[in-house]
C-alpha cells in the first residue's frame, strides 16, 4: 500500500519580540498570557479622513509608578485607525526601565523623566509636556493620554473631528474624550457634545500653549481647572479608566474625587461615529443652542421635604 506525504499544519506566527519581553518581565500577565502573546502589535492603517490634522498631531502618554496596565493603554492606542507610531512618545520614571523595551514593541518613542527636577506630583506632567514641545517643534496641538486609561476604538477619530474648533474659537482650550458626568443610565448619545468650564483629564487634546502646570495643580479644584478656556466634552466618553488605580491627589476632598472617578461611566465602543453640527459649539452659536434647549425644556417643581 503506497503512502502519501502529509505536510504538518503550519505553525502559528509567533511574536518573538513580545515573547522575549514577556520572558524577561513577568509582571504583565494580561499582556503576556498564552492566548495573546503572539498577537501582532502593528499600527492600524485604516483611516476615513487621511487629511485630518489629528494624524500628524503628537501623542503624549504618561506612565507613573504603577505600570501594570500600561501595555493595555498602548494596545488600545496602536489599534486607533490611522495612528502614526513615530508621533507617539511615552514618558516613564527611572524605576521602570522596562517601559523603553515595551515601547519598542509598538515602535513608540520612550523618554525617561528626570526625577531630579520633580519636587511635586505635577512636575512630572509639566516636564513631559515641555519636553514634547521641544521634541515636536512644529506641532500646534498635542494629544495627552494619562496613566490607567484605555481608549475607545474611535478615540482618535473623535477628537480629530473636533480639532478644528481649537483653530476657529480661542475661547475653547481643550477637547476632552472623558465626561465626568457620563454615568450609566444618564449618558447615551454618542453624537452629543457640551461646552464645560473644567478639564479633568484622562485623554484630551490641547494647543501648544496649554498651561500644563497650573492646570495640573488645580485640576480637581472646586472652582474648576484653569485650562485656559472652555472644554468640549462628549456625552459618552471615548476613554475608560481602569478602576483599580488609586488617585491620591493632595486636596482635602481627594477621597470624594476618587470615589466619583471610580463610578462606572458609559464608554462608546462604536466605530465610525460622525459628529454633526461641530460649528454649533463655537461660542456665539452655542449660546443660541443653549437658549433653544432652555426654551423647550420642562420645569419640575421640587417638593419641600426633599430639599
Amino acid at each position: 500500500m503506497s503512502g502519501r506525504s502529509i505536510h504538518p499544519d503550519p505553525r502559528p506566527q509567533e511574536n518573538l519580540a513580545r515573547r522575549h519581553f514577556c520572558k524577561k518581565y513577568q509582571h504583565f500577565p494580561s499582556f503576556c498570557s498564552g492566548d495573546v502573546v503572539d498577537n501582532p502589535l502593528s499600527p492600524n492603517p485604516s483611516v476615513r479622513s487621511p487629511s485630518s490634522k489629528i494624524f500628524s498631531t503628537p501623542v503624549i502618554v504618561m506612565s507613573g509608578e504603577d505600570i501594570r496596565h500600561l501595555p493595555l493603554t498602548l494596545e488600545t492606542l496602536v489599534m486607533q485607525p490611522g495612528i502614526k507610531p513615530h508621533r507617539v512618545v511615552v514618558f516613564y520614571l527611572p524605576e521602570n526601565p522596562e517601559v523603553k523595551e515595551l515601547c519598542d514593541l509598538f515602535q513608540f518613542a520612550a523618554e525617561q523623566i528626570d526625577t531630579a527636577k520633580i519636587g511635586k506630583p505635577c512636575d512630572q506632567f509639566t516636564e513631559a509636556f515641555e519636553f514634547a514641545k521641544h521634541l515636536f517643534p512644529d506641532a500646534a496641538h498635542f494629544v495627552v493620554i494619562e496613566e490607567g486609561v484605555l481608549l475607545g476604538p474611535d478615540f482618535l477619530a473623535f477628537i480629530g473631528q473636533l480639532l478644528p474648533l481649537l483653530d476657529m474659537d480661542s475661547t475653547i482650550s481643550s477637547i476632552s474624550a472623558w465626561n465626568d458626568n457620563g454615568f450609566q443610565g444618564v449618558s447615551g448619545n454618542n453624537k452629543r457634545l457640551f461646552r464645560v468650564e473644567s478639564l479633568t483629564g484622562m485623554g484630551f487634546l490641547v494647543r501648544r500653549g496649554f498651561p500644563a502646570e497650573t492646570w495640573c495643580e488645580r485640576r480637581f479644584a472646586l472652582e474648576g481647572s484653569p485650562s485656559g478656556g472652555d472644554t468640549i466634552s462628549p456625552d459618552v466618553s471615548r476613554v475608560m479608566r481602569i478602576s483599580d488605580l488609586v488617585y491620591d491627589d493632595e486636596t482635602s476632598f481627594s477621597e470624594a474625587i476618587g470615589a466619583l472617578l471610580s463610578q462606572e461611566r458609559v464608554t462608546d465602543m462604536e466605530l465610525g461615529v460622525t459628529i454633526e453640527g461641530v460649528e454649533t459649539l463655537e461660542r456665539s452659536h452655542y449660546e443660541k443652542v443653549l437658549h433653544g434647549m432652555m426654551s423647550t425644556s420642562e420645569t419640575w417643581a421640587l417638593i419641600q421635604r426633599y430639599l
